[in-house]
């Protein structure tokens, strides 16, 4: 679950606090943290391997941990402030991860990036070779920076506006463009093309046309393992997408809900691996449980597995419990093996009028019960709202927190309903 996050205007300054703790086997470990849109180095930010001096990172967010052992801890804090424009009051926003013995020398973090420095760019094209009907045009480049931008429509002309991260640099991208039946999930796609342009920062891209031309297609069925434990209104969701090759992006196709068959249509376009998801959803609580299972398929296809694993159990603290920092969180169940992630956001005004948010995004363990970590300088006095709940992830994945994570053939896990609480 993610929360409000200032928009453009807002001005941000930013720090990240990483502790590493270890055991023995004490080596040196370079460290990177990076933003986990576009992959911008994250300078100035503050590490510490186990008892060791505290040392900041270059320009090229990269800095040298000494004597670090095996297995490890890493702690990440991540403390960002700003002013809203044109009203009183300010925020600050804090983020942070706990990860057991992540992969990796250099150990390559992704945080947040919403705060980066970005240049924009706005295109205005049309469409050859359509009827005319539902289109939808995608804008990918070679990262991960927010990309693929995409719009949606009904004729021939189009307008797509997008941002990347950085100043002053131009941005090579591809517009992909389909001519489908629906805007939702399309049950058929009739003609597809493609246009590679450079975009200027600040300028526009106009008067070009995507020529399009037929494409075929082919369908995938999906034949889920749904565990129990999800309550008695379990919504099933089929998800579709086309994944580029080489990191340029992932070009969403579409979801529905439970229906007759869980099945997808898929345009087969080089250069570009279709993907598929099933999540089962507990819809008769808010916020309820859910498990996920996603995955590369090779269409046409049928009877495709997905194995969703059970999600753990709440035991305590009770739903509006109040809560502090030695607070001890308890589950039962939930997959054997993997990693449990204990999962808290919280959102206030302090007494000075700063508008406050506290996500600890993943907190990894061990057994069936966790404490918030003590982190510098972090304080959650007075938060009067509160979510917590708690996920499992296959052994050796991080919920995304490592870069080395973007290219995975699979994504599975599972997340327990969440509870509100009170901080005092």
């Amino acid at each position: 679950m993610r929360a409000f996050r200032a928009g453009a205007g807002a001005w941000a300054a930013g720090a990240v606090w990483l502790l590493v703790l270890a055991g023995c086997g004490r080596r040196d470990l370079t460290v990177r943290t990076l933003s986990e849109y576009g992959q911008s180095p994250i300078a100035s930010i503050l590490l510490q391997a186990d008892d060791g001096e505290w040392v900041f990172t270059d320009d090229q967010g990269e800095a040298v941990l000494h004597d670090v052992g095996t297995p490890f801890t890493v702690r990440v804090h991540q403390h960002v402030i700003g002013q809203f424009p044109e009203q009183s009051g300010g925020w600050a926003n804090d983020d942070v991860w706990v990860l057991q013995s992540p992969e990796g020398d250099p150990l390559v973090l992704l945080v947040d990036g919403n705060f980066v420095t970005r240049d924009y760019a706005s295109v205005t094209g049309s469409l050859s070779g359509t009827s005319g009907g539902p289109f939808r045009v995608f804008a990918s480049n070679g990262t991960s920076d927010r990309m693929p931008y995409s719009v949606y429509g009904a004729g021939t002309q189009f307008d797509l506006g997008f941002q990347w991260e950085g100043v002053g640099r131009p941005l090579d991208t591809t517009f992909r463009a389909f001519e489908t039946d629906s805007t939702v999930l399309p049950g058929h796609y009739a003609a597809y093309g493609e246009y590679s342009a450079r975009l200027e920062p600040g300028a526009a891209l106009n008067d070009f046309t995507i020529p399009l031309q037929p494409v075929n297609e082919a369908t995938v069925t999906a034949a889920p393992t749904v565990p129990g434990g999800l309550g008695a209104n379990v919504q099933l969701e089929l998800s579709a997408s086309l994944q580029v090759e080489g990191g340029g992006g992932v070009m969403w196709l579409g979801a529905i809900t439970s229906g007759p068959s869980l099945s997808a249509v898929f345009p087969q376009v080089s250069g570009t691996v279709p993907w598929m998801g099933i999540t089962a959803r507990d819809m008769g609580t808010f916020d309820g449980a859910q498990s996920w299972d996603r995955h590369a398929v090779s269409p046409p296809e049928t009877g495709v597995p997905f194995d969703l694993p059970p999600a753990v159990a709440l035991v305590d603290p009770a739903e509006g419990a109040t809560i502090n920092q030695d607070t001890v969180f308890r589950w039962r169940g939930g997959p054997a093996g993997g990693q449990t992630t204990f999962h808290l956001i919280c959102n206030w005004s302090d007494a000075a009028g700063v508008t406050r948010q506290v996500n600890f995004r993943t907190v990894e363990g061990s057994g069936t019960e966790a404490r918030l970590p003590a982190i510098p300088n972090l304080d959650l006095a007075g938060a009067s709202s509160c979510r917590w709940s708690v996920g499992w992830a296959p052994a050796g994945t991080h919920e995304g927190a490592l870069l080395s994570e973007r290219g995975a053939s699979q994504y599975r896990g599972s997340r327990s309903q969440s509870r509100s609480a009170v901080f005092k």
